[in-house]
């Protein structure tokens, strides 16, 4: 049977959904550009400082985990990829 209420109830929720996602989307839209544009200016501040960046790879080189992950990349040097 035709449940005007429940119809109206269903076409609500479909709603308020596809709202929610369009806020969701301009949101995250919003904060990947605001991350390109930081990554943008982090890069720039690293070129201009290669101390810093020589420091960040000690400190990488010094702990457990960086470890490993330095030996990762000189594996795929290594492997060619």
């Amino acid at each position: 049977t035709y449940n005007p209420t429940e119809n109206a109830e269903i076409n609500d929720l479909i709603n308020n959904f596809l709202n929610e996602r369009k806020k969701s989307k301009k949101l995250l839209i919003s904060l990947v550009k605001d991350k390109i544009n930081n990554g943008v200016e982090g890069y720039t501040e690293s070129v201009d400082n290669p101390s810093r960046v020589n420091e960040r790879y000690q400190n990488l080189k010094n702990s457990k985990l960086g470890k490993l992950q330095i030996k990762y990349w000189n594996m795929r040097k290594k492997w060619g990829k």
